[in-house]
């Protein structure tokens, strides 16, 4: 955090065991565990180092992107539960669920990813455009506009 900042307010989920902070939205992510069930915390309003823009800004475009998490559902897309405005931001929590990021701001994981068999990116990739697809076919998304740089993260 750019500042210091009070998550007190997470323990209404539960104990907090994976943060995510390397983030540039303004957002800052928690697995969180209520007792029952793993779940994925996204919350926008605290002064997070990546950012470089307002935190109303961010606390904004997190809330502007609730209708689509509310209507696209997908197999591939982890599943919505709530959000709230909660702790001076909005918070957003999904249903957990175990995976890695593809990008190489995440050294490990996209090693790790970039180390699978041909098969399995393979899969990977069939499943990132299934979901494209579906998208587009609901008009949230236009394949026509799918960057450039997205097609050379997905090369093998």
């Amino acid at each position: 955090m750019a500042e210091y900042f009070d998550f007190g307010f997470l323990k209404k989920y539960g104990r907090v065991f994976k943060v995510f902070d390397k983030q540039d939205s303004g957002n800052i992510c928690f697995g969180v565990n209520d007792g029952i069930r793993d779940l994925f915390i996204k919350f926008a309003g605290g002064p997070t180092v990546a950012y470089k823009g307002k935190q109303t800004d961010a606390i904004t475009a997190l809330k502007n992107s609730i209708k689509t998490y509310e209507s696209i559902k997908h197999k591939s897309l982890v599943k919505y539960i709530k959000s709230e405005e909660i702790g001076n931001g909005l918070a957003m929590i999904f249903e957990w669920a175990n995976g890695a990021c593809m990008g190489r701001s995440f050294p490990s994981s996209h090693e790790r990813i970039m180390s699978l068999s041909i098969e399995d990116k393979l899969n990977i990739f069939e499943q990132i455009t299934d979901f494209l697809i579906d998208i587009n076919e609901q008009r949230y998304s236009s394949l026509r506009n799918f960057k450039s740089e997205w097609l050379r993260a997905l090369k093998f």
